[in-house]
């Protein structure tokens, strides 16, 4: 065999053994190395994938939060900062004015503990005209100290001179914090004048009819040159900053002066017992009708005694509606315990009463 024939081959062996050697090498050693990698890979990837997903829900969920935390200090309700019953029979007492007058006495029940916050529960007795009774428990439960009433009961009240009346039984549990700063009071300012004028905004000529206790506690939301945005329950508004205060003495709640539309009381008693005439005005079915003129009727009433009456003058139960002088009759509308019924008296008839016997 030639020398340049052996050389080759002996070169293709070693490099055949080479071959084998490396392949065995990366297969048996660095092929498990290189598994754990892929792996390591995947993990990495897989996080990464996590991260981006955390990435793109962080704005929404940033904006979320700013906005939650908004709401938070914006929240129109408080907690009382301390348990006392003072604050809350002179709150209780302040939203008590003008049209939402009830007569009431108050009386101490019970308070409870949970936790950093306290409950006071306190009874209400009174009466009052429903209306009022109905703008009474909206500033109750729309300023500012969170209050709940826990029971409210209601009755009418079958008396002649009280039928827009009723009877009111409740108790109002009343909120407060053990926990000073959980009261939130930093951003609060207090209203100096008893009635505010506040305008829907600052270039507004009207004001809106807003009455507010001197030293009411308000939330500010935002200035402007010499105006300030207040939130007043759940209302915002905005104010002259001059009427304005930041001094906490003397210190009242919100409250609010609620208005609402003329209400129908359901507790208006349909049928109700009868009011004596005390005032000894005509009874018209116990009273005859002797002459009339164009606008006066002339009656004989049941006392003997005669009596003129004019268009919508009162008798005993309602009033006088129409003169008819040509028909010559004398046209009444009565109410009798809630029952309205109309009576013609006609000249020289006998009264109603005598005809029935």
């Amino acid at each position: 065999m030639r020398y340049a024939i052996r050389n080759s081959i002996i070169l293709f062996v070693i490099l055949a053994l080479i071959a084998a050697g490396g392949w065995a090498f990366l297969h048996y050693t660095q092929e498990r190395e290189i598994l754990s990698w892929q792996k390591q890979l995947q993990s990495t990837q897989s996080e990464l994938d996590d991260l981006n997903a955390l990435i793109e829900q962080y704005d929404p969920v940033s904006e979320q939060l700013t906005k939650r935390l908004t709401d938070y200090r914006e929240y129109p309700k408080g907690l009382s900062p301390e348990e006392s019953q003072s604050i809350i029979y002179g709150f209780i007492n302040s939203i008590n004015t003008r049209r939402n007058y009830i007569d009431y006495d108050l009386n101490y029940l019970t308070t409870e503990l949970h936790g950093n916050y306290g409950v006071v529960r306190t009874g209400l007795n009174g009466s009052g005209y429903y209306g009022n009774l109905f703008r009474f428990i909206y500033a109750l439960e729309h300023s500012t100290p969170l209050n709940k009433i826990a029971t409210l009961h209601i009755e009418t009240i079958d008396e002649p001179d009280q039928l827009s009346k009723v009877k009111i039984q409740m108790e109002i549990d009343s909120y407060f914090t053990l926990n000073s700063k959980d009261a939130q009071t930093s951003d609060r300012r207090w209203v100096e004048t008893s009635m505010v004028n506040t305008y829907g905004s600052p270039s507004d000529d009207s004001p809106l009819e807003i009455f507010l206790k001197k030293g009411v506690l308000l939330q500010k939301l935002e200035e402007q040159k010499g105006w300030t945005k207040a939130r007043f329950g759940k209302l915002q508004a905005w104010v002259r900053t001059k009427e304005i205060s930041t001094d906490p003495q003397d210190i009242d709640f919100d409250v609010t002066g609620t208005r609402a539309s003329k209400l129908h009381n359901a507790f208006y008693p349909l049928i109700h017992s009868i009011p004596k005439n005390n005032d000894g005005l005509v009874d018209v079915e116990r009273s005859k009708l002797i002459a009339l003129s164009t606008d006066i009727a002339y009656l004989i009433n049941q006392s003997g005694n005669l009596v003129n009456l004019n268009i919508s003058d009162k008798v005993y139960l309602g009033w006088l509606r129409e003169i008819d002088q040509q028909a010559q009759v004398a046209r009444f509308t009565i109410n009798r315990g809630g029952i309205v019924k109309k009576i013609e008296l006609q000249v020289d008839e006998p009264p109603l009463a005598s005809q029935k016997n």
